[in-house]
């Protein structure tokens, strides 16, 4: 295979890597692994676990948003008014935000020759922003919140375009599925401890401590995503490494 004319992957090059990848997999006697034996073998790969963390912090924070986002603006603002709005936004948002980086991932890995993992880190910086800006919005302006209604529904749909698309590649597509099991194992840790934490930030009579605590845990949210961001970096570097490796150059 050759590279493209402006330096990217052409995709019979993203196929054939993937396919590589794939084949990987297999035992060394060339039995079909087990499952234990699979999940052995990508336990040591840091990729998978970079991913595994990443999307327990941004896809954990969009179930947080869901699931907070509502009661957090009516006890804020003591009415149900611009709830429905919410819920559009954050749902266009996450439409738009799949589609877009779907489509533009490809676009750079193909033409630009970076990994699509650069999305996970937009991903994570945009859902840190967007906590930040639900943290700080006040009783008398909605501004903010609908802001981070559509900034957590883009983060949420541009994370999981990537990652299903990084994980399929990286680790073939014949164990796509238990690959799905296990990242939403990741969502699922995630969202648990986020929303414990929203959880126990509710046990109060005292609306504005309930206010307060639930803004506390929006900040940790936040937290959690930058350091995604970061981690997405990292996920970067590794697939830049890998693609070097099996004789790709990005």
């Amino acid at each position: 295979s050759t590279m493209s004319k402006d330096g990217g992957m052409s995709r019979a090059q993203m196929e054939s890597f993937a396919n590589l990848h794939a084949t990987t997999h297999g035992t060394h006697d060339g039995e079909d692994e087990t499952t234990w034996q699979y999940l052995r073998g990508v336990a040591g790969k840091p990729l998978y676990w970079v991913t595994f963390v990443i999307v327990a912090c941004t896809i954990g924070t969009a179930l947080l948003f869901v699931n907070v986002a509502g009661s957090f603006t009516f006890v804020l603002t003591g009415s149900k008014n611009g709830l429905s709005n919410m819920v559009i936004a954050f749902s266009l948002g996450n439409v738009f935000g799949r589609l877009g980086a779907g489509w533009a991932s490809d676009v750079v890995e193909l033409s630009c020759g970076a990994p699509r993992s650069v999305f996970l880190s937009f991903g994570g910086a945009l859902f840190s922003v967007s906590m930040v800006a639900l943290a700080g919005s006040e009783r008398t302006s909605s501004s903010s919140r609908m802001f981070s209604a559509i900034g957590v529904g883009l983060a949420e749909g541009t994370v999981m375009s990537t990652w299903t698309a990084i994980v399929r590649r990286s680790f073939g597509a014949e164990r796509f599925g238990l690959n799905l099991a296990v990242y939403n194992f990741a969502m699922a840790i995630g969202s648990g401890i986020l929303n414990g934490l929203a959880a126990a930030a509710t046990e109060t009579e005292d609306e504005q401590k309930e206010i307060n605590n639930l803004r506390l845990v929006f900040w940790v949210a936040a937290v959690c995503n930058a350091l995604a961001a970061v981690i997405g970096i990292v996920a970067t570097r590794i697939l830049r490494e890998e693609n070097a490796r099996m004789g790709y150059q990005m």
